[in-house]
């Protein structure tokens, strides 16, 4: 049998059939037995934390599992896990607040906060994108290169920012998505405002909300209540270290909260802007949020996309509207925060763990609304989402214990390198991706990029494997030489060269100059 069918038996067996009369206790005992069951069965998540939303009101919170294992602290309704992408339906609330008051124009070119920005020829002109194209994914331009530096490895100064922007630039049309336009929004939420964009959304957002838990600052974070990332492999769950800084968070994918919090969140989005009756949030904010202003198709999970707002999807989920915003890193969580105004419902799902149990919450989120809704087949549809992750999980899992062995692995090889390691130290530059120190390690070499410190392991000959972030594959660096001497390093595409033996290393710069001091 498969392992749903047992799950949902035991649902069944002590539960009535879902329907709109079932009462909320008999409700709450179904998603109590669902998610036991299947994060026993399955061991794919160590905790989760699920918050329900109904006329106007938190109906259920509980957290199930362990925030952290090693401390044997139980996950629970408040504690506070990192957000990832779920972030930007947050970013763009703050715009939209800041709209309404008049302190921020949606419509005016970006150009007014960025006056020195100019794209290559190929991309439309900077003064034609507008702050609501960001917000939408409509901006008509691409940039890997700040996506990837603003998301892992530090902030840019304003300088390096355009430099990257006007020089490594690529044209985009219709609904792209992109962290990199949320990472220059939140820049521009802090020029317009004058104070750090983190605080302008605790001040528009957060505080009226009352999301007492929630924050744009790592550094402000508890030490007891937080959940602890892990990786699911072939040995068990693995803890991962913190992925965060203060300086490698933006408006694309930096909060860190709890579902309580977020619960309310979506009470004022339901109800324009009102919890309880009294207005915590502006109306016109709210509707301007959920309305659509970017079309697109596409399906995720079980999930049809058909619109965007200012941080949020548009789908249909079975005939009703499911606004949605959901978030994810490979090497520790997964959210899903979403809501059906025609049934006055929402479902916030936070799991401390990414990779082979990613789809968890929506199976979660799934399975409520279907109990909510009324829905005659919700057990077998669960059934059918269980069966179809535990189907797949193995081989993920397999997968991602290659990826993290394989640093181990190279590591065990011996490989020594074609040169004295000494050859290797210095300061190398890429212009759109900034400054790599390497230097001596206690065990070998390491390779600092703004707030990140990774060891490099050889492979032999000048190659030299490289893991920035946990989760994610490593990456190999092939050093060119000239005669017996290092002239630079490619990482795939990605060419850096050197350009010192004893520079420290810093921030995104193009080859004009040194990257401006950090530090504010």
């Amino acid at each position: 049998m498969p392992i749903a069918a047992s799950i949902l038996l035991l649902a069944c067996s002590v539960l009535a059939p879902p329907t709109a009369a079932q009462t909320p206790d008999t409700t709450a005992a179904r998603i109590d037995s669902f998610i036991e069951g299947a994060m026993k069965d399955l061991d794919l998540v160590p905790g989760l934390s699920l918050a329900v939303v109904r006329e106007g009101k938190v109906v259920y919170a509980k957290g199930f599992g362990w925030a952290d294992l090693e401390r044997q602290e139980p996950a629970a309704a408040e504690t506070i896990y990192y957000l990832a992408s779920l972030s930007k339906a947050l970013t763009g609330m703050g715009a939209a607040v800041m709209a309404d008051e008049g302190r921020l124009d949606l419509d005016e070119p970006i150009t007014r906060y960025f006056p020195d920005l100019r794209f290559p020829p190929r991309v439309a002109p900077a003064d034609s994108i507008t702050v609501r194209s960001l917000l939408t994914h409509t901006a008509r331009f691409r940039n890997s290169g700040v996506n990837f530096y603003t998301s892992f490895v530090d902030r840019y100064d304003e300088e390096d920012l355009v430099h990257v922007l006007s020089g490594y630039s690529g044209p985009s049309e219709g609904f792209s998505y992109s962290n990199t336009n949320y990472a220059i929004a939140s820049e521009i939420l802090e020029r317009a405002a004058g104070r750090p964009w983190q605080d302008v959304l605790a001040r528009e957002v957060f505080a009226p909300v009352g999301m007492t838990s929630t924050t744009a600052y790592a550094s402000r974070l508890p030490v007891r209540g937080l959940a602890t990332p892990y990786l699911r492999t072939e040995r068990g769950f693995e803890a991962r270290p913190p992925l965060k800084t203060d300086r490698k968070i933006t408006g694309a994918g930096g909060f860190f909260s709890n579902v309580r919090d977020l619960a309310r969140y979506v009470i004022a989005n339901l109800d324009d802007g009102r919890i309880d009756g009294r207005p915590v949030l502006p109306a016109a904010a709210v509707r301007e949020v959920k309305k659509p202003q970017a079309t697109l198709s596409a399906t995720f999970f079980e999930f049809d996309r058909h619109a965007y707002g200012l941080g949020l999807y548009r789908a249909e989920y079975d005939g009703n509207l499911l606004l949605h915003h959901f978030g994810g890193i490979p090497g520790g969580f997964r959210s899903h925060m979403s809501f059906m105004p025609r049934h006055g419902v929402g479902v916030v799902v936070l799991q401390n763990t990414g990779g082979a149990a990613g789809a968890f919450p929506h199976i979660v989120a799934t399975y409520v609304y279907d109990l909510l809704t009324g829905h005659p087949d919700a057990e077998s549809r669960a059934r059918r989402r269980l069966d179809d992750l535990s189907a797949r999980a193995p081989e993920r899992v397999r997968s991602l214990t290659r990826q993290v062995d394989r640093m181990d692995s190279a590591a065990a090889a011996g490989e020594v390198p074609g040169l004295h390691r000494s050859a290797y130290l210095g300061t190398y530059e890429n212009p759109r991706l900034g400054r790599v120190r390497i230097r001596p390690g206690v065990d070998g070499l390491r390779a600092d990029w703004g707030e990140i410190d990774a060891p490099m392991v050889p492979l032999g000959g000048n190659d030299f494997l490289v893991q920035w972030q946990p989760g994610y594959a490593p990456v190999t660096w092939t050093f060119l030489l000239s005669g017996d001497r290092v002239q630079g390093f490619d990482w795939g595409p990605r060419p850096f060269r050197r350009v010192g033996t004893d520079e420290p290393a810093s921030g995104a710069s193009a080859n004009r100059r040194a990257p401006s001091p950090r530090g504010r």
